[in-house]
């Protein structure tokens, strides 16, 4: 019995999309969520851990009984999803435990005490606790009902000593113990930022919270008593992170700035620039591989990821990223993709919002082709006779060679925005479309015009003598 060939497999590539996640493994190798990929840079690795969720947040624990040398465990959660990963020697990233979907959005998680338990703070300010398995044992509700944007949760060495900090969309940071016996009662309710509360960490006598106000804010974690108010980024800061050492702490925001800060002093130490984009610095992580030497991760909007080594100096100063390690996410082009044109041999032609035309396929680097701003945010296409012909808001064409895989030729705007370009076809004897020869399209312009146009033999294009004006609106309305 004959059967149908199987289809050959689809292929995938990410071209631009935000780090919104880093942790560094016990043996220093740097992970990163690329939607809902799990990314490792050195050696590239990609493998996807959720069907539809974008990943937020990375989880390595490390059980007293395990050895150094095994297979290392990371959690990943986003949104209702969770699931497990496990890290080899040598950086091969397998799953453990595939997506598994719970009651609610997850906010914060960490790991509790020995035996591979997880606390998982929810956004209608509940906490889970989950096993090694990432099956849910028990679940708490604070008494205090309200919206959690971030948070930070203190493991501890059993479920008992889990506590929990709420930072709430009234401003505050709710302390409390889910697994104890005060039953969910707030315990202290640290008040001072005048915005949704982002972003929170601590250490055993100080808490550091970021918020939509722009600020940090030093805590006294014992008391809830405001030792400093910082300001120093000129955008929402999103992102939190004590770093081991002598009270250091660091800050990333919307305005794309890493703020090194000396918590105790309520100094900045120093700043990195190196992200671009306006939604700046999505995710930090440290790690420490000897007690000389801290290394900081951060990821962008904009795919990138740089590792520097900010507490080798003792100064105050500014730094640009490109100075550090610079990891360059697969296509960070900094802009989303418009339109994707099959131009055959398994490639692609992609146009982004940026106006950057590019070429990719499956298991090779994207190629930049062309940058022309005057396709940034909108430009439509037609391919035909071997040439993808681009139009803009404008009113000027493009046209790009498949096969010398450049653009050969350029018009000047006129009539105003090409709202659509059609390839003129027939059908041939078996009923399938063919070019008509000549390579002819139309371009719908402003005011209803279409013009006929046909491509020259010297890489170029000319209008034809055929032109029309389409009815308005209410007349093709009454005509249909």
């Amino acid at each position: 019995m004959l059967t149908a060939p199987s289809p050959p497999p689809v292929l995938s590539q990410l071209l631009n999309v935000p780090i919104t996640a880093l942790v560094y493994t016990f043996s220093g190798c740097l992970l990163a969520a690329k939607s809902s990929h799990v990314y490792t840079p050195n050696p590239p690795f990609l493998l996807r851990v959720f069907k539809h969720q974008a990943i937020h947040h990375l989880v390595t624990h490390h059980p007293y009984d395990k050895e150094e040398e095994e297979e290392q465990e990371v959690v990943v959660a986003g949104g209702r999803s969770i699931a497990m990963v496990t890290v080899s020697p040598d950086n091969h990233i397998t799953i453990k435990v595939p997506e598994v979907r719970l009651q609610d959005w997850v906010v914060q998680l960490e790991g509790v005490g020995n035996r591979g338990l997880y606390a998982c703070l929810f956004s209608y300010n509940t906490v889970a606790l989950l096993d090694n398995d990432l099956t849910v044992l028990q679940v708490k509700k604070c008494s205090t009902c309200c919206i959690v944007y971030g948070g930070y949760v203190f493991g501890g060495v059993d479920a008992q000593h889990v506590t929990a900090y709420s930072g709430t969309v009234f401003n505050e940071i709710l302390c409390w113990k889910p697994f104890s016996s005060s039953q969910g009662d707030v315990i202290l309710r640290y008040k001072g930022h005048n915005g949704v509360i982002f972003g929170v960490d601590g250490t055993d006598t100080r808490l550091v919270s970021v918020s939509d106000d722009r600020s940090l804010i030093v805590w006294e974690r014992a008391t809830a008593v405001m030792l400093h108010k910082l300001y120093y980024h000129s955008a929402r800061v999103l992102k939190v992170l004590v770093l081991p050492g002598p009270g250091v702490v660091v800050t990333g925001g919307e305005d794309s700035r890493v703020v090194v800060w000396d918590m105790e002093g309520g100094q900045v130490i120093r700043e990195y620039h190196g992200h671009n984009g306006n939604n700046g610095v999505r995710s930090l992580a440290y790690h420490q591989p000897s007690s000389s030497a801290v290394y900081l991760a951060t990821g962008g909007w904009d795919g990138q990821i740089f590792q520097h080594c900010p507490l080798l100096q003792g100064y105050r100063n500014s730094y640009n990223m490109e100075d550090c390690v610079r990891y360059t996410t697969p296509a960070a082009t900094n802009a989303a993709p418009r339109w994707v044109c099959c131009v055959g041999g398994g490639c692609f032609v992609v146009c982004f919002a940026s106006g950057i035309l590019a070429l990719v396929q499956p298991g090779h680097p994207m190629e930049i082709l062309d940058n022309d701003e005057r396709f940034k945010g909108y430009s439509v296409f037609c391919k035909t006779n071997g040439i993808v012909v681009i139009g803009g808001v404008q009113g000027h064409l493009a046209f790009f060679n498949i096969k010398q895989r450049r653009i050969t030729y350029r018009t000047c705007p006129r009539d105003g925005r090409i709202f659509s370009l059609t390839s003129i076809s027939k059908l041939t004897s078996e009923g399938t479309e063919t070019p008509q020869q000549g390579g002819r399209f139309m371009v719908c312009q402003d005011k209803g015009h279409v013009t006929l146009w046909r491509l020259t033999d010297k890489d170029g294009a000319e209008e034809t003598t055929c032109t029309l004006t389409l009815p308005p609106p209410a007349v093709m309305a009454t005509l249909r």
